[in-house]
Formats: structure tokens, C-alpha cells, sequence
């Protein structure tokens, strides 16, 4: 567990994007992130198996073709098709929500978790914590499976105990 850290920013549409991008793919069941590639894969194949076998007609060659293409679309959801629409919003959300973005402050210590900004404090006792998570650019501190506080990677660069 994290000890001692009190970090201060101001969360940037960059910070909030990666942020979503992140939380999504940790929400993500690993299964569909193989069963997903893996159907998309059999689509693919089994379109170009189609084509090169059964294409006798125009009629059949299309519905090939639509099969590949499905196949490319499934195979390339969580990775390509997911996080684009994930940041497009994201980024709207943030432009439009951004005069009552505030700085915080984060202080993290063995009793507990501080989170205060101009507006609010709270304080959450470390027992109440159910899981630490640190991505590639965030670190998350879930209170549940659906609440968390998120700090930055940008903001704790500096740390060496947290970086991978």
C-alpha cells in the first residue's frame, strides 16, 4: 500500500481522457479482451475461406466480404473503435465541465485518504480502500468496484517507489 504521499494538481483534459481511457480498460473483463480478437480472427477467416472456396456469385461474394469486414470490426473493438469513442466523449465532457474543474489535493497516509479542493474535503478511512491500481499514466484508488479517486501520472513521475 501507498504511504505517506500528498500530491496537488489540476487535472487537465489530457489527465481526464487517459484517465477515462484507463478506468475503462481495468472495467474490461479479460475475457472479452481474447474472446473478442479470437471471434473477429474465426470472422476473418472464415470470410477469406468463403470467398476462395464458395464465391460463385456476386450475391455470395458480398456476404463474404461482409463477414471479413465484421470480423475486422469485432477484432479491432476494445483497442481501436472502444477508446476512440471513450476519448471523444471524455474530451467533450471536460471542455464542457471545465470552468468547475478545480485543483485537489490528495493526502494519502496510514490512517487515511484525503481528498480536498477548493469547494469540498473528505476523508476516507484506509480500510475503506478496496483496491490500489496504477495504470500506465494513472493511479487509481478504488472505494468500491465503481467509486475512486484518481491521481495523474504526470503528478507522481517523481515518486520511484510507485513507478513500475
Amino acid at each position: 500500500m501507498i504511504e505517506n504521499m500528498q500530491v496537488s494538481f489540476l487535472p487537465t483534459e489530457s489527465d481526464y481522457v487517459m484517465m477515462c481511457l484507463e478506468r475503462q480498460k481495468y472495467l474490461t473483463p479479460k475475457e472479452n479482451r481474447v474472446l473478442f480478437p479470437v471471434a473477429g480472427i474465426i470472422d476473418i477467416v472464415c470470410g477469406t475461406l468463403g470467398m476462395i472456396l464458395r464465391g460463385e456469385s456476386v450475391f455470395e461474394m458480398i456476404c463474404w466480404l461482409l463477414l471479413i469486414a465484421a470480423g475486422l470490426l469485432i477484432l479491432s473493438y476494445y483497442d481501436v473503435i472502444k477508446p476512440f469513442f471513450i476519448a471523444g466523449s471524455a474530451a467533450s465532457y471536460y471542455r464542457y465541465h471545465q470552468k468547475d474543474i478545480n485543483s485537489k489535493t490528495i493526502c494519502i497516509n496510514a490512517e487515511s485518504i484525503t481528498v480536498s479542493d477548493e469547494l469540498h474535503r473528505i476523508s476516507v478511512p484506509r480500510e475503506y480502500v478496496y483496491k490500489i491500481y496504477q495504470a500506465k499514466k494513472t493511479l487509481f484508488i478504488f472505494l468500491d468496484q465503481e467509486e475512486f479517486i484518481y491521481i495523474p501520472g504526470r503528478v507522481i513521475e517523481e515518486m520511484p517507489s510507485l513507478n513500475k
